[in-house]
This record gives structure tokens, C-alpha cells and sequence, in this order.
């Protein structure tokens, strides 16, 4: 089975066997269940974790079904689009895992400006 074609809970499996990720990923599902808001809740810290020296993730309003997120403090390196497109695509990647329909929208118009992450969700399995 290619790697792409894993059913969502095949890929919540395999994300909590990862060395890396496996105990991260076990915990945060433990304690706030397997959904888009405890991805939000968690994000900055697990961004840090993953992400040695390569900005800090910032949820700057978060409500139902929507949330919107800063990448501060990027190093010249992180402030290329196609690795903040690859963030963004990450996030989305959660919403698989949720069964839920969603989508990140990337704010980078500016290379000296921090870069946006609009996202939103529908609660509902998709």
C-alpha cells in the first residue's frame, strides 16, 4: 500500500508508532481526542518540538470550526513560500486524520512580514 493511500486512522496508527512523533501523538489524542481544536490547542508546542530554531507558531484567535495562526520569528530559510505551503498542507493533513472537510489558506504577501495561516473546518465527518 503506497503511503499516500492509508485510510486515516491507518495514518493516526502510523503517526503514533513514529519515534519522533509516537508519544506527542498518543498524548495529545489521550487527553483531547482526535479533532481539528486540539490540533490548534497543541500546535505551538508540537511546531517547536518538530521544528528546532525555525520560528514559533502563535494561534492568535481560535473559535468553532476556525482559527487563525502566526509563524513569528522565521529564519530567512523558513520564509520560502513552497516550506510554508508544505506547513500549511501539514495542517490539513490534520482534518484528514479528523474525518472533517477543511482548508488552510497561507497569508505570505510580504517576505519581511510574518506569515498567515487562515484555517477553517466543518465539525462534521467528511
Amino acid at each position: 500500500m503506497r503511503r499516500g493511500s492509508l485510510t486515516p486512522s491507518a495514518r493516526v496508527y502510523s503517526l503514533g508508532k513514529s519515534r519522533l512523533y509516537g508519544p506527542f501523538v498518543n498524548g495529545v489524542i489521550t487527553v483531547f481526542g482526535l479533532n481539528p481544536a486540539a490540533a490548534c490547542e497543541v500546535l505551538p508546542k508540537a511546531y517547536q518540538a518538530a521544528f528546532w530554531d525555525c520560528g514559533e507558531f502563535q494561534v492568535l484567535d481560535f473559535h468553532s470550526g476556525r482559527a487563525q495562526m502566526l509563524l513569528a520569528a522565521l529564519p530567512p530559510e523558513g520564509r520560502d513560500r513552497d516550506w510554508l505551503v508544505c506547513v500549511a498542507g501539514g495542517f490539513e493533513a490534520i482534518f484528514d486524520m479528523c474525518r472533517v472537510l477543511g482548508r488552510v489558506e497561507l497569508e505570505f504577501d510580504n517576505p519581511r512580514s510574518d506569515p498567515r495561516f487562515h484555517a477553517a473546518w466543518d465539525g462534521t465527518p467528511a
